[in-house]
């Protein structure tokens, strides 16, 4: 029983047709005796279930992997010798497990940049501060003043505050004459301006 057990350690799976290539052909049997050296031999299942995964990776991307897991740090395998002595189990790293690693970690970059984008595309915009009419900005300079000025002077004033200033009109101390009118005709005694020698505010 125990011959039939050691002559089904032999049997090798057959290599997927999309790894059956001479460089993976030679790269699978370098980490073949990888693992049996590293005190990790690989069993038929074990196999076969390796390159079912290192098929999905095509030839190139798989001998790549094998390469690179066969070159990590001699400490590692060390430590691999050192708990089979003691009898614990040991799992050997397999090639297709960077590969993984390496997908799961893009996926999750792609995932954190998508939610960052989804963040700054639901902030809300801060709101523009409201711009002050040339009329509110002519009461304004005349209750900071305390005393009657002309339009033009309001004009004047209220430009050097920042307030409010022409948008390119010719005439801007008429406008402002023409709005004051309406609205001392429109609101009477309630408006915010009264005529003196010169516009004051009431």
């Amino acid at each position: 029983m125990g011959a039939k057990k050691k002559n089904a350690k032999r049997v090798e799976p057959t290599i997927p047709e999309a790894l059956n290539t001479p460089e993976f052909a030679a790269a699978w049997a370098e980490w073949l005796r990888f693992a049996q050296d590293r005190g990790t031999p690989m069993g038929q299942d074990d196999a076969a279930r390796q390159l079912k995964l290192l098929a999905k990776l095509g030839a190139d991307k798989a001998v790549a992997d094998i390469r690179k897991t066969m070159q990590e740090p001699v400490s590692g395998q060390a430590e691999v010798a050192k708990k089979g002595k003691r009898g614990q189990k040991v799992e050997a790293k397999t090639p297709t497990e960077d590969a993984a690693k390496t997908d799961e970690d893009a996926t999750l970059a792609k995932t954190a940049e998508a939610a960052t984008k989804s963040r700054k595309a639901k902030a809300p915009k801060e709101p523009k501060a409201k711009k002050m009419s040339a009329l509110d900005a002519a009461a304004k300079v005349l209750e900071e003043k305390g005393e009657p000025m002309n339009c033009q002077e309001m004009i004047d004033a209220m430009a050097k505050k920042g307030y409010w200033s022409s948008p390119g009109g010719l005439t801007p101390a008429a406008t402002l004459y023409s709005a004051i009118l309406r609205e001392t005709g429109k609101k009477g005694d309630q408006a915010r301006f009264k005529k003196t020698v010169m516009w004051s505010t009431t």
